[in-house]
């Protein structure tokens, strides 16, 4: 029977704009690394007869809810009993993934020699070798004139070097902010336990020369970085609103988080009036316009693909076409979250227009929230509640509003 003609159950699952099937996946791995993270990370026994008994019992489901191999596809897709063991099967497996991945990223930090030297209660001065990941921002303490975050490489710590894989806040005055995203810097300070904020671990610098550039960073992040300071120059023509609002609405950092040179440039924004007009925008619900998020990204690809199809350009150069606008997007926005799910998201849409398949919006954002999290487990403790059910229940075509349940809800009663 041709798919198009089907209808009922089996027709609906068929459609990508009601494929919830990896929704309770999605949320029961997001809700074990949260308990995992309320829990402190503890990798024991518990943890590991956890991943046992769910590993076993979802291969125990999939194998009573799969069919002989001379059954036709209609008769393997589980229904009844069958149907809610295949469920409970993935929700197993999902629970199970999200386990063994949380518990090899606690246990990765438990032999960090950053952790490990902050886990004993010490602080003190250590010399670090580490990349700048962040572009350079305001500070978020009264001490310190500017702030960036860094992958540690190698630290030295009582005259023994160890590698690290650790992120760290540095923090230091106007002389010292010469950092630059993506160079490799040799630096002294003072390492403590961070007091608020999602990074642990705080590096005070204390002098310019406590800072050493030991490799600078590569040709595409120099120019991503002049053109975000060249579009920052031009935005502090613009009033105070304009300076706060405009980078904000355009590449997810907002106009007081800046960081500004007291003897280069205009002067800084006022910090009373920003705090203010940033107050007046979380109480109207529309703080969420001030980060880049899923929209830039989805204008970036419909500008691509209608380009592509003006020039009748095959779908799968198309595809290469818009990997390279986000690529390029992501390049010149400040690195976040949000980037990082919108980004994920776009790709998985693009992979389903390189295979020649329709955009599953709904089937998208699951398979992201899941890739997200499995591939770096912190998240799970940082991404937001409010934009990710915001995504759930607005997503195009979902099936809180969709097709003839949509119609039926916004249908004027009859008189």
């Amino acid at each position: 029977m041709n798919v198009r003609q089907a209808s009922g159950p089996r027709a609906e699952r068929e459609k990508g704009s009601v494929d919830r099937r990896m929704m309770p996946a999605a949320l029961a791995i997001w809700a074990t690394l949260l308990a995992q993270h309320a829990l402190g990370g503890r990798w024991d026994a518990a943890v590991m007869a956890v991943t046992v008994v769910c590993l076993t019992g979802g291969a125990v489901a999939l194998m009573l809810t799969r069919g002989p191999s001379s059954a036709e596809p209609r008769d393997i897709i589980p229904r009844g009993a069958g149907q809610c063991l295949w469920h409970t099967a993935v929700l197993l497996v999902a629970v199970a993934a999200a386990t063994v991945s949380g518990g090899l990223s606690c246990l990765s930090e438990s032999h960090d020699p950053v952790f490990e030297f902050m886990g004993s209660g010490a602080s003190g001065p250590v010399a670090v070798t580490a990349v700048a990941t962040t572009p350079v921002m305001a500070s978020g303490r009264r001490d310190a004139d500017c702030q960036t975050d860094m992958l540690v490489k190698t630290i030295l710590i009582r005259d023994v070097a160890a590698p690290s894989n650790a992120t760290i806040r540095v923090f230091s005055d106007d002389e010292a902010c010469r950092w630059r995203q993506g160079a490799t810097y040799r630096i002294s300070g003072t390492l403590k336990t961070a007091r608020f904020g999602a990074v642990p671990f705080w590096l005070d610098v204390a002098h310019a020369d406590d800072a050493v550039q030991t490799s600078p960073p590569s040709w595409w992040r120099s120019m991503a970085t002049r053109m975000q300071d060249a579009f920052l120059a031009q935005t502090d023509r613009l009033d105070d609103q304009g300076r706060i609002l405009v980078p904000g609405l355009t590449i997810g950092v907002l106009g007081q988080d800046v960081h500004r040179r007291t003897d280069e440039g205009p002067a800084p924004v006022d910090d009373t009036y920003a705090r203010l007009l940033e107050e007046d925008f979380k109480r109207s619900g529309i703080m969420h316009l001030m980060a880049v998020s899923g929209s830039h990204f989805v204008l970036a690809a419909e500008l691509v693909r209608r380009c592509c199809a003006r020039f009748l350009a095959p779908r799968r150069l198309a595809a290469g076409c818009i990997i390279g606008a986000y690529a390029l997007l992501v390049a010149l926005v400040y690195p976040s979250d949000s980037v990082l799910r919108a980004a994920t998201m776009g790709m998985v849409c693009v992979a389903g227009l390189f295979l020649g398949r329709r955009a599953q919006s709904l089937s998208s954002l699951n398979w992201t929230v899941i890739a997200a999290l499995l591939a770096s487990p912190a998240t799970g403790s940082r991404c937001p509640a409010r934009p990710c059910t915001a995504s759930y229940c607005l997503t195009p075509r979902s099936p809180a509003c969709s097709g003839d349940s949509c119609r039926r809800r916004w249908r004027a009663p009859s008189r």
